[in-house]
């Protein structure tokens, strides 16, 4: 049986909130950036890899 699906509270304050909230800003950042933000997220992408100590990700955000 499956469970039924969290009330939006319950969703907003536990930790899948964190995660869906996390996933809307994802595809809302994709679906309007243009082709240059894209290559500069896969640019940040790639810094995180090649320098892990370094806070690749925040850059150019």
């Amino acid at each position: 049986m499956r469970k039924p699906l969290p009330s939006p509270a319950e969703i907003i304050n536990g930790d899948i909130g964190n995660w869906w909230y996390g996933m809307a800003m994802l595809a809302l950042g994709f679906s309007a950036s243009n082709q240059k933000s894209k290559k500069r997220l896969q640019h940040n992408i790639f810094l995180t890899v090649r320098e892990p100590k370094s806070q690749g990700m925040t850059w150019g955000w």
